[in-house]
């Protein structure tokens, strides 16, 4: 998984809880030029999950946080998720730590 500002090209290692224009980038790997639906499924460190619709970028799922996406500090796991003609495809879990300011 990448991390990065939407507006510039430096690669963030770390995220902070409340950004909002942070890219997330996960690589599946597979061709997803057909496919019908893609998002990233989320689990907050509080065991809360939500969606975040995603964007295809080749093999990548993009998404841009908004306000309130990271309102947790602590571990979110990530799931891509993807609806192609042939079926319906979960990818690894990747984790992602978000920290407190001046952490």
């Amino acid at each position: 998984m990448i991390l990065q500002p939407i507006h510039g090209r430096d690669k963030m290692t770390k995220a902070y809880k409340g950004t909002v224009g942070l890219l997330i980038e996960v690589e599946t790997g597979v061709d997803l030029s057909d496919a019908t639906e893609v998002k990233l499924k989320v689990k907050k460190p509080s065991g809360t999950t939500v969606e975040w619709a995603g964007v295809v970028s080749g093999t990548k799922i993009q998404y841009t946080t908004q306000a309130g996406d990271l309102d947790e500090s602590g571990l979110y796991l990530i799931q891509a998720y993807v609806v192609k003609p042939t079926g319906t495809y979960l990818g690894e879990t990747a984790r992602m730590h978000v920290f407190d300011e001046f952490e």
